[in-house]
């Protein structure tokens, strides 16, 4: 049997130091700060409160408040933040999907222009972004009003004390509540790494739309073979999900400790 200590299970362990001040150790080390977390990750799951256009080729589909709160609520419960993101962004495409006021637009066809509209991929990455642990506990004790609101039992000379310059200066004192919050919030490159796979597939199978319309097109046999290509047997041999490059692992930019909060509150 081996045992092990947060100082082994998180990266910030190796080098968290020793809490200089002792009132800073006894606020965090409380059972009630740990509860701060699950609020501040809430904050980043709020749906919008008016509804938007949302523009296809075909059609413009009203997405209304209501609805963005249908497909916010949608995660089973206990399932951690990044991984709930791609549910909920799933569950909005269907509802636009249903919404859809006409019959002549293949459902496949209507999910991948949406999945693609800018627009509505920047309001909902504003509404539910992927969180990385270590940006969240740091806002915490470099956002005063993120904090109070997070912990609203601190008294203002609690909250000043928390309040540090450098947002990743861990100690010691801080793994607890980094561990809590990598637990709720799960990896965000899981996420990251489904998004990539979908956008890779879809524009797989974009092109084998064209090759096929292409083909047909040129095809001046008697029998028109080529129309084969749009049976629905061929067309899942053709876009098979097993073909589709398994794309690359990518490191991005840490965000600014006080821009989501920033952005949020406006």
């Amino acid at each position: 049997m081996q045992t092990c200590t947060l100082r082994n299970l998180l990266p910030e362990g190796a080098t968290g130091a020793i809490e200089s001040d002792p009132n800073v150790a006894l606020l965090k080390s409380s059972a009630a700060m740990v509860k701060a977390i699950e609020p501040a990750i809430r904050f980043y799951e709020q749906p919008p409160t008016n509804g938007m256009e949302v523009e296809t080729p075909w059609a413009d589909i009203w997405l209304s408040a209501d609805a963005w709160a249908e497909a916010f609520e949608s995660p089973s419960l206990g399932t951690p933040h990044n991984e709930a993101r791609d549910e909920v962004w799933e569950e909005l495409l269907t509802i636009l999907v249903d919404k859809f006021d006409g019959d002549d637009v293949p459902e496949e066809l209507l999910h991948r222009a949406l999945a693609r509209n800018a627009e509505l991929v920047d309001a909902f990455g504003r509404a539910w972004p992927l969180l990385d642990y270590t940006d969240l506990v740091g806002d915490l004790w470099t956002v005063p009003a993120y904090l109070r609101m997070c912990a609203p039992w601190l008294n203002p000379d609690g909250v000043k004390k928390l309040q540090r310059q450098d947002p990743r200066a861990w100690t010691v004192s801080d793994l607890p509540l980094l561990d809590a919050a990598r637990q709720r919030l799960g990896d965000p490159e899981t996420s990251r790494r489904k998004r990539r796979q979908d956008a890779a597939l879809a524009a797989a199978r974009e092109l084998m739309d064209r090759v096929v319309d292409d083909l047909i097109a040129a095809d001046d046999s008697e029998l028109l073979v080529m129309s084969m290509l749009r049976g629905q047997d061929l067309q899942e041999k053709l876009g098979d999900e097993g073909a589709a490059p398994t794309p690359t692992r990518t490191t991005l930019p840490a965000r600014s400790p006080t821009s989501s909060w920033t952005r949020r509150k406006s």
